[in-house]
C-alpha cells in the first residue's frame, strides 16, 4: 500500500509543477492500476482510513483535477479510478473534511453533469460522483458547500432518468443526506423541483431501493411546512397510504420500509390541511392496527409519534378513538415490554388525545390514570431516573398527560385515591428534581385543586403548601429565578389553596406573605407579579393574615403597582388586595401615609364600566368606613368627594357598580357636618336622586343611593337641598314595595326630612303619608316599618301631616305595631312617642280613649313640653346639625331584606333623631376610628327631647 501511495503522489506531484505540454499524453503506466488498487483497497473502512491517514486524498483530488484526470476531456482511465478510490474513501469522516478543505467537492459536481465530462462520458463516472457526494455530505459543512457548488439541481435532473437505474438511486440517497437538518438545503431541493421526482419512486412499490430511497428524502424534506404542503400536491400522501397497505400484510418482511412510510407520514402531520388529507386518504385504521399488534417497539414508536401528531385534528383524535387506539396506548404504559422511548410516546400521545373530552372519558374507562400515577413511582420512594436522558422526558410527559386528564372532579378525585396527589407533591420536595419537573408537576397540581375544594385540602395535609413556598424561598435565595415561569405557577398554585381558612392560615405560618410581598418587586409586566398579587389578594381574606401582610411591608409594594394604569390587570388585583387590607385602621394609616389616596382618586376618573375605577371607589369605602375623623378628612382634602359625585353621573343601566360603590363612599365619608357640606357643595344630592329616579337601575344602586342620601340629610343644610331637589317624590316611589331593601331606606330617608317644616309639607304633598302607615302595618319584624314609625313620630310634630296620620289610620297601626314589638324596646318607645304626638289630635284623643291608653299618651305629651321648653332655652334642636350621632356604613353588596328584617341582626333604627342609627352607624360615644359592630344596631341611651315638641299646646 505504501508503494501505490508513493507513485499516487509522485504522479500527482507531476501532474502539478509541469504543464501538459511537458508531460506525455498517456499518464505513468502503473497509475491506473494503482488507482484500481486504491479504490478496491478503501472499499475496507479501516484501510480507508488508512489511505487519509497516509495522506491519499490530496494527490487523488490533483490527480483528477490534472491532464490525466478531467482535463483530458474524456472519461479516462485515470479519471474513473480517481473517482472510485474518492468514493470509497470519503467514508471516513477524517477524509470529508479533507476532501472540502483541498478542493473536491466542485471537481465531484462538474462531473454530474455528462457535457462537462466530454463526448460519450459514460454513466458510470456519473453514478460514481453522485455516490462520493452522498458520502460526503454526512458532514454538515459539506451540505453547505455541495449546495453552494450548485449540486442540487444537477442531482434533482439525475432523478428524471430511469426510476430504478444507477444515477437515479445515487442522487435521491445523496439528496436524502443533504436534507438532513439543512433547512437551505431542503428548501433548494424543493425549489429545483425535486419533490414530484422523489414522490413518483414511492410508485416503484415497497421492494423497490428507489422508493426505499425516496423515503429517506422526503422524511427530512417533510421537515418544513412549505415542503409539506408540496408534498401533499405532488399526490405524495395517496402514495404513502398505498406503500402502507401494501406493507401492512406483512410486517416482519416489509419493517424497515414500514418504518420509512410511517416517519414520513408523522413529519407530514405537522400542518392541519395534511393530517385532514392524511384521515381521507384511509391511512387511521391501518397506523392504529400498528400500535395494536405486537410489532417492534421502533415501529410502534413511529406509529405512535405520528398519531400523536394526527390527534391534534379533532376529527383525527375521534377517529382514533374509533379504531382502538386507546386501550392499546394504555397498554403500552403498563406492558414491562415497552422501553422508554416507546413509554414516552405512548404518554405523550395520551396526553394529546387527551385534549377532547370524550376521549378523556375512554382514557379513564381504560385505566390510563392508574398506568400514568403508577409510573411516577410509590409513595415515598426517591426519585429514580435511568441513565438515558429520555427518562427525565418521560417522567415530565407522564405529569403532564396527568395535568391533561384531570379536568373533571371525577379524575381528580381518583388521581387523589390512587396517591398521585402525596406523590406529586412529595416530587417537588426531592432534592433530585428538576426545575422543569417541578414546573410540570405544580402545574398538574394546580389542575388538580383548582375547582377541587377537598384536594385542596388534601394537598396542604400532604405538605404541598410547604412544598410551594419553598419555592418561593428558592427564588428569593437565588434572584434570577424570581421570574421564572416555575416561581409565578407556584405563587399561583397557594393563590387557588388560599380559598379556605385552614389554607390561608397554613399559608401565613409556612411564611409564604413575606414570600409574595416580595415578589411584587419583579415589576407590573411580570407574570410572577400577577399571580402574587392573586395569591394574596385571597390569603389576606382573615384578618389575622392582613396583619401578617401589613407587617410584611406589603401596602407600599401594593400602591407601586397601581402606577402600571387602569388597564393593567396587575392594578385591578392590587386594588383588590387594598380593598381587603382597608377594613382595618392601621391600612387605612398606611395607605395615607405611603401616598396612597392620590393614586386612588386619580383611578376615580376613568369611567364607571371600568373595573380599576370600581375597585378604587370600594378602597375608599372600606377606608370611609373604619377611618378616624382625622382619616376622613385627609380623604376629603386627597380630591375624592368631586371623583366620586363625577363616578355617580356616569351611571347608566350596563355601568350600575361603579355608581353604587361611589354612593357607598359618600355614605361611609358623611359623618360630620362640614364633609356633608362639602358633599352637598361638591353636587352629589342631584347625582343621587337621580340614580333613584333611572327605571333601570339594579337594587343594589338604589339602596346606597337612597343610604347616602340618608347620611347626607343629618345636615340641615343638607335636607333643606335634598327637599329642594324633589327628592320627596322619588322616595315616596319606593314605598309601595313593602319589605324591600330599598322601601326601608327610603322610609328612614323621609324620617330624616320630616324633622323640618318644610321636609313635612314636601312628604304631604307627595302622598307619602298613607303610604308610610302601610308601612307601619307590615309587622314588628319589619325594617320598613320600624323606619315608618319614626317617620310617623316625626311627621305627628305638624299640623297638617298629623291630620293626615290620624285619618290614614296611623293609631290603631302604631297601637298594634307596638304590641307585637315584645321586648324591642326602642320599637317600642318608638311608637309610643309617636301616639304621644299624635294624642294631640282629637280623633286620635278618642282611639286612644277607647283603647285605654289615652292617659298615658298625654302624659307623654305634656313632658315632651317640659323638655321643648328646656330645650328652647337653648337652641332648637329640630333644626340643629348635632341631632344625629351615627351614620351609615354600607357594607359591600348592600343590605338584603333579610339583614335589615331581623330583630338580632342588621336593622334600620330611626327611633329617635337623637340616637338615629342604621347598619353600620357609628353611634354617639363611640370613638372615631373604632367601627362599631356590624351585627347588631348601636344601643340608644339619650331621649329626643325638645326635638319632639308639638307645634301647639296641649287643651
Amino acid at each position: 500500500m505504501l508503494a501505490a501511495l508513493n507513485i499516487l503522489k509522485s504522479a500527482a506531484a507531476a501532474s502539478v509543477s509541469h504543464s501538459p505540454s511537458q508531460l506525455s499524453s498517456q499518464p505513468p503506466a502503473p497509475l491506473p492500476n494503482v488507482l484500481r488498487l486504491t479504490a478496491g483497497l478503501a472499499k475496507d473502512r479501516s484501510i480507508a482510513a488508512a489511505l487519509q491517514e497516509t495522506g491519499a486524498v490530496r494527490p487523488l483530488v490533483q490527480l483528477l483535477a490534472g491532464p490525466w484526470g478531467i482535463s483530458a476531456g474524456g472519461a479516462s482511465e485515470v479519471l474513473y479510478g480517481c473517482v472510485d478510490a474518492l468514493r470509497w474513501i470519503s467514508e471516513a469522516r477524517a477524509a470529508q473534511e479533507e476532501m472540502r478543505e483541498c478542493g473536491g467537492i466542485p471537481l465531484l459536481v462538474g462531473l454530474l453533469t455528462p457535457w462537462q465530462v466530454g463526448t460519450g462520458a459514460e454513466e458510470r463516472v456519473l453514478v460514481l460522483a453522485a455516490a462520493a457526494l452522498r458520502h460526503l455530505a454526512a458532514n454538515s459543512r459539506n451540505r453547505d458547500a455541495i449546495r453552494e457548488a450548485g449540486a442540487i439541481p444537477r442531482l434533482v435532473a439525475l432523478l428524471e432518468g430511469e426510476p430504478g437505474g444507477a444515477a437515479a438511486l445515487q442522487a435521491a440517497a445523496a439528496l436524502t443526506n443533504l436534507s438532513r437538518k439543512k433547512r437551505s438545503n431542503m428548501i433548494a431541493i424543493a425549489e429545483a423541483g425535486g419533490i414530484p421526482l422523489l414522490v413518483g419512486l414511492l410508485w416503484q412499490g415497497p421492494g423497490s431501493e428507489a422508493a426505499m430511497l425516496a423515503l429517506g428524502a422526503l422524511t427530512n424534506l417533510a421537515y418544513t411546512s412549505g415542503n409539506r404542503d408540496i408534498i401533499r400536491e405532488a399526490g405524495g400522501i395517496p402514495a404513502l397510504v398505498s406503500l402502507l397497505e401494501a406493507c401492512s400484510s406483512d410486517v416482519e418482511r416489509n419493517s424497515p420500509v414500514l418504518s420509512q412510510v410511517v416517519a414520513v407520514i408523522g413529519n407530514l402531520a405537522g400542518t392541519s390541511r395534511n393530517r385532514d388529507a392524511i384521515r381521507e386518504a384511509g391511512a387511521l385504521p391501518l397506523m392504529v392496527k400498528l400500535v395494536e399488534d405486537r410489532n417492534p417497539n421502533e415501529l410502534i414508536g413511529l406509529a405512535v409519534s405520528a398519531l400523536t401528531l394526527l390527534a391534534l385534528s379533532h376529527t383525527n383524535a375521534e377517529a382514533i378513538l374509533k379504531e382502538g387506539a386507546v386501550p392499546a396506548l394504555v397498554g403500552i404504559l403498563s406492558c414491562s415490554e415497552s422501553d422508554e422511548d416507546l413509554t414516552f410516546k405512548a404518554a405523550e400521545a395520551i396526553r394529546v388525545l387527551s385534549a377532547a373530552p370524550v376521549i378523556r372519558s375512554a382514557l379513564r374507562d381504560a385505566g390510563a390514570l392508574e398506568a400514568l400515577v403508577a409510573l411516577l413511582g410509590p409513595i415515598g420512594a426517591p426519585l429514580r431516573r435511568g441513565p438515558d436522558p429520555q427518562s427525565a422526558d418521560l417522567f415530565v410527559e407522564v405529569i403532564l398527560a396527568i395535568r391533561n386528564l384531570v379536568t373533571s372532579t371525577r379524575n381528580q378525585d381518583r388521581v387523589r385515591e390512587l396517591g398521585g396527589v402525596t406523590r406529586l407533591v412529595q416530587i417537588l420536595c426531592d432534592p433530585e428534581v428538576t426545575a422543569r419537573e417541578q414546573l410540570h408537576g405544580v402545574s398538574a397540581l394546580i389542575n388538580l385543586f383548582a375547582h377541587n375544594s377537598s384536594n385542596r385540602e388534601f394537598v396542604r395535609v400532604s405538605g404541598g403548601i410547604t412544598a410551594f413556598v419553598g419555592i418561593l424561598q428558592h427564588s428569593i435565595v437565588v434572584p434570577e429565578t424570581a421570574k421564572s415561569e416555575l416561581t409565578a405557577q407556584a405563587a399561583l398554585a397557594l393563590g387557588f389553596l388560599a380559598r379556605s381558612d385552614a389554607n390561608r392560615e397554613a399559608i401565613r405560618v409556612a411564611g409564604g406573605i413575606p414570600l409574595l410581598v416580595k415578589l411584587l418587586d419583579a415589576g407590573p409586566a411580570e407574570e410572577v407579579t400577577l399571580c402574587a398579587v392573586d395569591a394574596l389578594r385571597h390569603v389576606v381574606a382573615t384578618p389575622t393574615n392582613s396583619k401578617s401582610l401589613l407587617k410584611a411591608g406589603g401596602v407600599g409594594p401594593l400602591l407601586r403597582l397601581l402606577e402600571a394604569g387602569p388597564e393593567h390587570e396587575v392594578t385591578q388585583q392590587s386594588l383588590w388586595v387594598l380593598k381587603a387590607l382597608a377594613r382595618s385602621m392601621a391600612a387605612t394609616e398606611a395607605i395615607r401615609t405611603l401616598g396612597g389616596l392620590p393614586l386612588l382618586v386619580q383611578l376615580l376618573d376613568i369611567g364607571a364600566d371600568n373595573e380599576a375605577t370600581i375597585q378604587a371607589a370600594a378602597v375608599l369605602r372600606d377606608m370611609a368606613d373604619v377611618d378616624c375623623e382625622e382619616g376622613l378628612r385627609a380623604i376629603c382634602a386627597s380630591g375624592a368627594i368631586p371623583g366620586l359625585v363625577k363616578l355617580l353621573q356616569t351611571g347608566d343601566s350596563q355601568a350600575t357598580v361603579g355608581p353604587a360603590m361611589a354612593a357607598a363612599a359618600i355614605a361611609n365619608l358623611a359623618q360630620t357636618d362640614s364633609i356633608r357640606d362639602e358633599i352637598e357643595r361638591a353636587g352629589a344630592v342631584q347625582p343621587l336622586i337621580d340614580l333613584l329616579r333611572a327605571p333601570s337601575q339594579e337594587s343594589q344602586v338604589l339602596v346606597k343611593a337612597s343610604a347616602a342620601l340618608f347620611n347626607i340629610s343629618q345636615s340641615e343644610k343638607c335636607r333643606a337641598r335634598i327637599v329642594e331637589a324633589q327628592a320627596v317624590p322619588v322616595l315616596a316611589g319606593f314605598l309601595p314595595q313593602g319589605e324591600s331593601a330599598v322601601a326601608t331606606w327610603a322610609a328612614a330617608v323621609l324620617a330624616s326630612l320630616a324633622r323640618s317644616d318644610y321636609g313635612r309639607h314636601s312628604i304631604l304633598e307627595a302622598g307619602a303619608v298613607p303610604l308610610i302607615v302601610d308601612l307601619l302595618r307590615l309587622g314588628s319584624m319589619s325594617g320598613a316599618a320600624r323606619q315608618a314609625s319614626a317617620a310617623a313620630q316625626e311627621l305627628a310634630c305638624g299640623f297638617a301631616t298629623r291630620d293626615a296620620l290620624v285619618c290614614c289610620g296611623a293609631v290603631p297601626a302604631l297601637q298594634s305595631l307596638h304590641s307585637g314589638a315584645r321586648g324591642d324596646r326602642e320599637l317600642a318607645e318608638c311608637c309610643l312617642q309617636a301616639l304621644a304626638n299624635l294624642a294631640r289630635h282629637h280623633l286620635a284623643r278618642a282611639e286612644l280613649h277607647a283603647a285605654g291608653a289615652l292617659d298615658e299618651m298625654l302624659s307623654r305629651a305634656r313632658a315632651s313640653d317640659r323638655a321643648s321648653s328646656v330645650g328652647h332655652q337653648e337652641s332648637s334642636p329640630s333644626s340643629s346639625n348635632d341631632t344625629m350621632d351615627g351614620m351609615l356604613h354600607v357594607p359591600e353588596g348592600g343590605w338584603s331584606w333579610q339583614q335589615v328584617g331581623r330583630q338580632h341582626d342588621y336593622q334600620l333604627h330611626q327611633l329617635s333623631p337623637a340616637g338615629s342609627s342604621v347598619p353600620g352607624a357609628t353611634p354617639a360615644g363611640t370613638p372615631r376610628g373604632r367601627s362599631p359592630s356590624r351585627h347588631s344596631p348601636p344601643s340608644r341611651n339619650s331621649p329626643r327631647g325638645a326635638a319632639w315638641t308639638p307645634a301647639c299646646p296641649l287643651p
